[in-house]
């Protein structure tokens, strides 16, 4: 496990370095790791900053709190998607900052268990803080022999054999033990009008309601209908975030998310097939949804490759807007050489294997002539 020790910098002494350390050794001699954000004093900041930033309190107060900001940024990361738990000191210097009340509230809010170490009264408390917390000790002794007790129960499971371990485990590890220790990838495709969406949102949406952890991406390039939302042409809808590729989709992944959701998946770009194969290999469920041809019926990138590392594959037919027949095929109805032009209905129709005809300018001229057929004949029956 990855613990993120919270706890006063600002107004304690030595900037809560000693209990930091303290923890630190036996946490690691436990086998965890630790992030400690008194000893990262660099963090996400410049030279100048590190340097000079405490100063500016007084001498340039937009300044400091531009550095304070990002320093709220970083810190508020580790929290909430990198460290599995929290250990707080909360003493007689905790209250007189805000760092600590409110890394412990995002914790909480985020379902990471807090472990609140505290020497005063109880009852002299804030209500706020003894809510966000998971355990409350008295001393890092007491902390200490909850946490080998735990790590000497893990290694007594482990000695057990699989058929008779016990079912409950922690809520760290429990998603990987109640589905074998293995992920998988689901990957929806099929032409624009198909419903890849909606049964995108129709299997996130069985997720949410399982309260498994959920995270939902789309490129930021969609914003048709939302820019927050992943949006059906049938108006069916669910909350998600914009990324820009897969990198950005990377970074925004908190490691406890347990079912990974993308839309649109053919705007990431190819480095998309090797994230979710590693997330996969995570232990987490991937579901993708997107156009696995293009405008000119060419297998769409990266899809095929998503297509050949997946579990399950769910392939989705449309209606042919020309004829009625099942339609495999998204017929572009602007002329542009680009490969993506985004657009809904107006812009695009389904098309089945007949009706399809990848060059707009042939498509006007088949109609041109159909139209004109239709004269001649019209002519022909009355002369």
């Amino acid at each position: 496990m990855l613990f993120y020790l919270c706890g006063a910098i600002e107004y304690s002494p030595d900037h809560g370095k000693a209990w930091r350390e303290e923890v630190t050794r036996f946490l690691h001699a436990l086998g965890h790791q630790v992030y400690d954000p008194a000893l990262d004093e660099k963090k996400n900041l410049t030279d100048e900053e590190v340097a000079h930033f405490r100063s500016w309190k007084a001498t340039d107060l937009p300044r400091f709190q531009q550095t304070v900001r990002k320093i709220i940024q970083y810190d508020l990361d580790w929290v909430e998607h990198r460290c599995d738990a929290v250990i707080a000191l909360w003493d007689e210097y905790a209250p007189r900052g805000a760092g600590t009340q409110g890394e412990l509230t995002v914790a909480h809010r985020r379902g990471i268990p807090v472990y609140l170490v505290t020497a005063l009264p109880t009852e002299t408390l804030s209500g706020w803080i003894l809510g966000c917390a998971s355990r409350v000790f008295t001393g890092f002794e007491e902390l200490r022999a909850c946490l080998e007790s735990q790590a000497a129960s893990r290694v007594e499971e482990q000695k057990q054999p699989a058929a008779v371990r016990p079912r409950s485990m922690s809520w760290s590890v429990g998603m990987n033990i109640t589905k074998g220790s293995i992920g998988w990838i689901e990957v929806v495709c099929g032409p624009m009008f198909s419903g890849k969406s909606e049964e995108l949102i129709r299997r996130l949406r069985r997720a949410e309601i399982a309260r498994q952890r959920v995270q939902i991406f789309k490129p930021a390039i969609d914003q048709r209908y939302a820019d927050d939302h992943i949006v059906s042409h049938s108006d069916l809808k669910i909350q998600g975030e914009c990324v820009k590729d897969w990198q950005e989709l990377e970074r925004k992944l908190d490691l406890r998310t347990e079912v990974v959701g993308i839309d649109e998946a053919q705007f990431l770009g190819d480095g998309l097939v090797g994230l979710v194969v590693r997330l996969a290999d995570m232990g987490k469920r991937v579901i993708v949804a997107g156009l696995d041809t293009d405008y000119l019926g060419r297998p769409f990138h990266p899809m095929p490759e998503l297509l050949a590392v997946a579990d399950e594959i769910v392939k989705m037919l449309a209606i042919c807007m020309q004829c009625g027949n099942p339609a495999k095929h998204t017929q572009r109805l602007v002329q542009s050489d680009d490969l993506v032009v985004v657009g809904g209905g107006g812009t695009y129709e389904a098309r089945c294997r007949r009706c399809f005809e990848p060059n707009p300018s042939n498509m006007e001229k088949r109609k041109a002539a159909t139209t004109a057929a239709m004269g001649l004949s019209a002519e022909k029956r009355n002369p």
